[in-house]
């Protein structure tokens, strides 16, 4: 088994959380190399929190231990059946496992399925003071060598939670901002494939904000002027609008939700 433990996680990095889990998760396993993969995580925000895992677990080796620490405090969420209790559960893919709350997370974190999940504990049993406890227990057992289907008791099923998709209109395509990134940069829900798919190789626009419009995509951030506005695929096949050496968000008035539209010559 790796000795690798990842957190993602809502807590932010002001206050005393992080460093306090961390303490108390390297002394019952010293040998863990343990990562941060990001504690900025938008509060309770499973979309964002999906983004961030999709983009980053498939570095990790195999057997790594993600923890995810978001959207963890409510008991009861609610689904088209009605109020379920909340419960943690691990989850298997390629290799990896996957620690967390069954919020609707993961389906959106493994679009194209996963290998396993196990109920770990349910949050009838747990008391929010000893959530923390119950990730290092988890981690304690698996480092040391015992098997998820030892610990927990596996499922069918996980909690779906649907994310926003972008549609199609009269004369084009629209789509909303998923989030901001730490500079200002607005990751929107519109992929290059869906882009491809409906475009057939017209000439566009692209609005934002019903203000400003691009009819054309950038490769580099700087391949336009210092203030200009960027509109890119990026790493993960979304587009992506950026200001150049700028933020899109405090000058131009991009938030999470706000709308972008696409309209096909």
């Amino acid at each position: 088994m790796s000795s690798i433990i990842t957190l993602t996680s809502d807590w932010g990095t002001d206050d005393y959380f992080v460093a306090a889990f961390k303490g108390q998760l390297l002394r019952f396993v010293p040998s863990a190399t343990v990562i941060d993969i990001s504690h900025h995580i938008n509060p309770f925000d499973i979309m964002h929190a999906a983004y961030i895992l999709r983009n980053s677990y498939k570095f990790f080796a195999d057997n790594t231990i993600h923890l995810i620490g978001v959207d963890c405090i409510r008991v009861k969420t609610v689904d088209a059946a009605g109020n379920f209790p909340r419960r943690i559960v691990a989850v298997e893919k390629n290799n990896q496992i996957f620690i967390g709350p069954d919020s609707g997370l993961f389906n959106n974190l493994f679009t194209d399925g996963y290998d396993y999940a196990y109920e770990m504990i349910s949050y009838r049993e747990l008391n929010r003071l000893k959530l923390n406890e119950f990730f290092i227990s988890c981690c304690y057992k698996l480092l040391r060598g015992e098997k998820l289907i030892e610990i927990g008791n596996i499922t069918d099923s996980l909690m779906i939670s649907y994310p926003r998709t972008p549609s199609r209109t009269g004369d084009g395509i629209a789509g909303h901002v998923e989030f901001i990134d730490r500079f200002g940069n607005a990751i929107t829900n519109i992929s290059q494939r869906f882009f491809e798919e409906n475009c057939n190789e017209r000439e566009f626009e692209l609005f934002i904000n019903s203000k400003i419009s691009i009819n054309k995509f950038s490769q580099y951030y700087d391949e336009e002027e210092t203030g200009e506005v960027v509109a890119m695929w990026n790493s993960s096949g979304v587009l992506e609008l950026a200001l150049n050496t700028g933020r899109m968000d405090k000058l131009i008035g991009l938030k999470k939700d706000s709308t972008i539209r696409i309209v096909f010559k």
